[in-house]
Formats: C-alpha cells, sequence, structure tokens
C-alpha cells in the first residue's frame, strides 16, 4: 500500500468521524432546537466536506498534481467556513462578542488565503517520504493554525466548563481531550518529512477523533437539559 493511499484513509476516517459528529449534533438540534446546536453542526459538517476533498482527492486523482492542488484550495474554503460558522455557535454563547463581524473578517482571510495557495496555480508535490504535501506557503498554514486553533480550542475549553458544571464528567472529559489532542497534532502530519513520523503522528490524531467522538455519542444523564452546547 503506497503512503499515499495511507494517508488517503487517514483522511477518510477523520472525515468518517466529522460527519458522525455533525450529524449527532444536527439530529439534535432538529429535536431541541437551537442556535448553538444550528451552527456547530454546520462547523463540524463543512469540516467534514474539507476532509472529504481531500481524501477523495488523494484516491482519484493520485498521479494528478494539480487536482490535487485544486482540491487544496476548495478544501480551504469549507475549513474556513466551518472556522466562521464555529464562531457564530461561540456568538450565542457569549452575546456581547461581536461574532457576526467575526465571521466576515475570517471570511476575507479566508478569500485572502485561498489567493495566496491559489495563485499562481502549482502542482502539488510527494514528499521524501512518499507523501502528498499541498505545497502551502508559510502564511497560510501560520494564518489557519491560529484562526482554527483559537476557534475550536475554545469551543473544547466551553465544552468541558459547561458539561462538568451539569456534572457530565466523562463526555465531557473525552470530548475536550479529543479536541485538544486533535487541534495538537492534526497540523504536525502536514510538516513531517518521513513515513514512520507521519503513521505515528497520526494516529495520535486518530485517538483525539475517535476520542471527540465517543464525546459526543456518549450517553447523557439527565435529557432534559436543552440548555448544552453539545447534543445529550
Amino acid at each position: 500500500m503506497s503512503p499515499y493511499t495511507i494517508q488517503g484513509l487517514f483522511h477518510l476516517y477523520f472525515d468518517l468521524v466529522l460527519f458522525i459528529i455533525s450529524g449527532k449534533i444536527l439530529y439534535h438540534h432538529l429535536k431541541q432546537p437551537n442556535l448553538i446546536g444550528k451552527y456547530l453542526g454546520l462547523g463540524f459538517l463543512f469540516a467534514a466536506i474539507e476532509y472529504l476533498i481531500l481524501s477523495l482527492s488523494l484516491f482519484l486523482f493520485p498521479y494528478d498534481p494539480i487536482m490535487i492542488r485544486v482540491s487544496g484550495i476548495i478544501a480551504w474554503l469549507f475549513a474556513y467556513l466551518a472556522t466562521g460558522t464555529a464562531w457564530l455557535a461561540i456568538g450565542v454563547l457569549y452575546p456581547k462578542f461581536p461574532a457576526k463581524l467575526f465571521f466576515w473578517v475570517i471570511m476575507a482571510v479566508a478569500a485572502f488565503s485561498i489567493y495566496l495557495y491559489g495563485y499562481p496555480l502549482r502542482p502539488a508535490v510527494y514528499n521524501e517520504a512518499g507523501l502528498v504535501t499541498w505545497d502551502h506557503p508559510p502564511i497560510v498554514i501560520i494564518m489557519g493554525a491560529i484562526f482554527f486553533l483559537g476557534t475550536f480550542g475554545s469551543i473544547g475549553i466551553t465544552f468541558i466548563y459547561r458539561t462538568l458544571k451539569q456534572k457530565e464528567v466523562v463526555k465531557g472529559l473525552l470530548m475536550g481531550l479529543g479536541m485538544f489532542s486533535s487541534l495538537l497534532f492534526l497540523p504536525t502530519t502536514y510538516q513531517v518529512k518521513t513515513f514512520e513520523s507521519y503513521i505515528f503522528l497520526s494516529l495520535l490524531t486518530t485517538v483525539g477523533f475517535t476520542l471527540m467522538a465517543l464525546g459526543v455519542l456518549w450517553p447523557a444523564k439527565s435529557s432534559s437539559q436543552s440548555n448544552t452546547v453539545f447534543p445529550q
């Protein structure tokens, strides 16, 4: 099995977990409508679409670096949509925060990042480990990391706080620790130079994504609370 095939399989797993999380949150939102569930569900759905695009490009166009690069451009759009939508959820939690304004700031940054990444259009490359790199300019990586860590780190802290306050210790720790470990290890998988390092860091990321899914799916002690950040 080639390195880029294994890379695609990891991306597919991350994609599956994100679809499970978004589906669970949106299903809960349909049963008990609330803006937090709506925005978080859409945020995770956009992230799932992002990873679906990346994973499919590795399987459908393994020898077409231009198409892989184009898939990366499209994926960045959904990544920033996921980030902006998540901040709308934070705005519901903290009404004084100018979430709508911040959403459009993020969209402006997204347009700038996509321009820097997509123009001029260059092919994706394979590194010495045989892994696909989307050849991001450093400034694009830095801006993305700042927004993603700030966004989902804030959500992780809020989730842990709210679930612990409701004495949902297991649920809170699973989701919170899963989100933080994913945020910690996922970016490093795009910077590695050896196949062994990629496998090791991707496995750690997989553990984080799995913990997130378990946290969302873990049954709550009480179904009467409709004001939780995530579904019960």
